[in-house]
């Protein structure tokens, strides 16, 4: 089973962050796999995450703030989290793509999860191989 954390209230000094481990310490401890929302625009920081890294499951990369920046920039975001992740044993789910570029090159990743509103757009039956990278 997994919770989602999607946003949290920040709180100061160290009492804080030890409330926000111990927490998640006792989520992990139940069986439960704990996901961090919005790691990149929400309360998440890179900092937050590798501190919890050996007690979470996964994190969620949201591109909702990167609509103004170029596709090429984006997709070297999106490595540089992968990578991360990769090397901490993390789950990446890429959430608001908007685009076949970026949907397309990260097509087949095993280590990277997809979901956004590219995804939702109806497509033909007969243009699903080719709009989703999948082989004929």
């Amino acid at each position: 089973m997994v919770i989602e954390v999607t946003e949290r209230q920040l709180q100061a000094g160290t009492l804080g962050n030890k409330q926000f481990d111990k927490s998640f310490q006792r989520f992990h401890d139940i069986g439960l796999d704990v996901v961090l929302d919005d790691v990149d625009s929400g309360g998440h920081s890179f900092t937050f995450v590798d501190h919890h890294s050996d007690i979470i499951s996964g994190i969620k990369l949201s591109l909702l703030d990167f609509d103004p920046i170029s596709s090429d920039t984006t997709i070297k975001f999106i490595d540089a989290w992968a990578s991360f992740a990769k090397e901490k044993h993390l789950d990446l789910v890429v959430e608001a793509i908007r685009n076949k570029e970026i949907a397309q090159k990260f097509a087949g990743n095993k280590h990277i999860f997809q979901q956004g509103y590219y995804w939702q757009q109806g497509v033909k039956l007969e243009d699903l191989p080719t709009v989703y990278g999948f082989k004929k």
